[in-house]
């Protein structure tokens, strides 16, 4: 079968549509070669191919029609399954070019492969695997002519899309396409999805690229993986069906949307990306199927879930492919990656019993996946034999119960919205990035700047300091704690609590809620009292001798603004409290001395 035929076939159609109703019935009537189709006698094919033979001998010892023909008696008769279906082809091929001979090249093989498709679409004996694929791409080709004009004009990127699906239509189609089975079905929808998927990208971003190259590493990465791993039995393939419907749709958007907006960071010389994106679908699918406790991972976090663990681990595998493959060799990480899938699912499912929303234990999941991989590279050199994936599941597991613990009895905590939550960790992961050793061997210490930040928001009861007030002092507070290793919140999260940062933050929010009973105007608190608690915690990571030695020290200190405040309310105001501590702060916590307040 000429793949480039096809092509260009699929190429005629599209531009059949593009050119409209009226249009088109005009290159009918113009190109009657190219309409109505070709109607086939009700004889059978291999008589008619015979008859071909006979009025056209110099076919019969060419491929592909030498290996069925027999001189004795002089008749066509091919047994093999996948060569019956070329020479089907070759002879629609031949036929249609008859009357063509004197016609440019190019526009000869337009017109031919046109005819093909429009064979096809008539069910006249095509080549089913193919056909039904081919004509997928024609159908959602035209259907985003009709929707889209310009994504779908002459030379435009959503052609060269289509086109480039079709020339690598082989990575499909098996050898022999009686090995295929109920697969013709589902490879022509499973390219549709993501043909459709990739098309809708165009739309929504104008500046996608698209290049031939980047199409087959999707075929190749992601759609050839699936298609394979299509299994034998009516009933293990409507249980796969679902799976696929899972996470394919939505997916596919993403995963299109990665390898088509190709940057060099993507696509490098030394690593073949295609075989780490298959590694990581083939991964998903493996651990998709298998059991985690007593459901299996869709149903433990729903088709949304998967996608999103699926794009997460994606996205890593585009930017950074050797991660999941090595030179020469491919998919050596494919077990960690089905016990990275599956082990997530189950801290999901544990967790959730704990009382972890499944959504937040998933947006940790993602969030950490994302940044263990972009960070990985760092991390392998810290430990080389601890790969990516294993410090993604130690740190998934780590921070699900952390944050787990944190919210069942952390009411202010409870407050934040779903999103605030997400952010919460988000931030401290940032932050604890720039330190990649809380990321890799002393995670332990990541886990307890989120246990010690959530013990001191437990302090405030009276709600002094708003959502977003918090999230900034968990900027800083991580900031601060990854640039000063165990001095701020230790590395052990069960004595967070009792931290060092915690007992000197913790009173100042203490003696706020005591000022606003005396004081119900009291300016200490909202972004004041949270750019305080910042002041404190950058002022944590100079000389703090003396605060160490004295842990009431703090408490004193603030407790001798707010009687001042109290007293004489119109000297102090936000901007004159945040200056006093700007000028005193550090040499309280250095040398003991508390300021003359006058």
């Amino acid at each position: 079968m000429d793949i480039l035929l096809l092509t260009a076939g699929v190429k005629a159609s599209l531009r059949a549509a593009q050119a409209g109703i009226d249009l088109y019935a005009e290159r009918a009537a113009d190109k009657a070669i190219f309409l109505p189709d070709i109607e086939l006698p009700p004889a059978t094919i291999a008589d008619e191919i015979t008859r071909f033979l006979n009025d056209n001998p110099q076919h019969k010892t060419q491929p592909p029609f030498a290996s069925g023909w027999s001189n004795m008696p002089p008749m066509w008769s091919e047994s093999d399954a996948q060569k019956e279906q070329d020479c089907i082809a070759k002879y629609i091929e031949l036929k249609a070019a008859a009357g063509l001979i004197d016609l440019p090249t190019n526009q000869r093989d337009e017109l031919i492969g046109g005819r093909m498709v429009e064979q096809w679409r008539a069910s006249k004996q095509p080549p089913t695997a193919w056909s039904r694929v081919a004509l997928t791409l024609v159908d959602i080709g035209i259907e985003f002519v009709s929707a889209y004009p310009s994504v779908m004009g002459e030379n435009s990127k959503g052609e060269t899309l289509v086109l480039a699906f079709a020339q690598n239509l082989s990575q499909l189609i098996p050898d022999d396409i009686t090995d295929m089975g109920n697969r013709s079905d589902f490879e022509s929808r499973l390219m549709g999805i993501f043909l459709r998927a990739g098309l809708t990208t165009l739309i929504n971003d104008d500046k996608t690229i698209i290049e031939n190259t980047d199409v087959k590493h999707l075929v190749n990465g992601i759609i050839k993986p699936i298609n394979d791993a299509l299994p034998e039995t009516f009933e293990e393939q409507i249980r796969y069906n679902a799976v696929i419907e899972a996470f394919i749709s939505d997916s596919a958007a993403a995963a299109f949307s990665i390898i088509a907006t190709k940057t060099d960071v993507y696509l490098g010389d030394k690593f073949s990306d295609d075989k780490a994106l298959g590694a990581v679908t083939s991964a998903l699918l493996k651990a998709t199927a298998a059991t985690t406790a007593a459901e299996d991972i869709t149903a433990v976090v729903g088709k949304s879930g998967v996608q999103a663990l699926y794009k997460s681990v994606l996205r890593v595998a585009a930017a950074k492919p050797e991660l999941f493959i090595s030179e020469g060799v491919g998919g050596d990480h494919h077990d960690l990656l089905v016990q990275m899938f599956s082990n997530t699912a189950s801290i999901i499912l544990r967790e959730s019993a704990n009382g972890l929303s499944r959504e937040m234990a998933l947006a940790i999941a993602t969030m950490v996946i994302d940044t263990v991989g972009e960070n990985a590279s760092l991390l392998l050199k810290l430990d080389n034999d601890k790969p990516w994936e294993s410090v993604a599941i130690e740190l998934v597991e780590n921070i699900s119960a952390s944050v787990s613990t944190a919210l069942s009895s952390n009411q202010r905590i409870q407050l934040f919205t779903q999103q605030q939550q997400f952010e919460y960790i988000r931030i401290v992961l940032k932050h604890s990035a720039e330190t990649p050793e809380m990321l890799g061997s002393r995670n332990a210490e990541l886990n307890a700047v989120i246990a010690g930040v959530a013990a001191i928001m437990a302090a405030d009861e009276k709600l002094l300091i708003s959502n977003q007030g918090w999230l900034q002092i968990v900027a800083t507070a991580s900031q601060i704690a990854s640039l000063n290793p165990e001095k701020l919140f230790g590395i052990d999260p069960e004595a967070a609590v009792n931290s060092f940062a915690v007992s000197v933050i913790k009173p100042i929010v203490e003696v706020a809620t005591q000022a606003l009973e005396t004081m119900p105007t009291t300016p200490l608190r909202g972004q004041t009292l949270s750019t305080v608690l910042q002041m404190v915690f950058e002022s944590l990571a100079g000389n703090v001798l003396a605060v160490a030695n004295q842990p009431d020290l703090i408490k004193a200190y603030m407790q001798d603004l707010a009687t001042k405040i109290a007293q004489d309310p119109l000297q102090w105001g936000s901007e004159s409290i945040l200056d006093h501590i700007e000028e005193t702060l550090q040499v309280v916590l250095a040398t003991g001395s508390l300021p003359t307040i006058d």
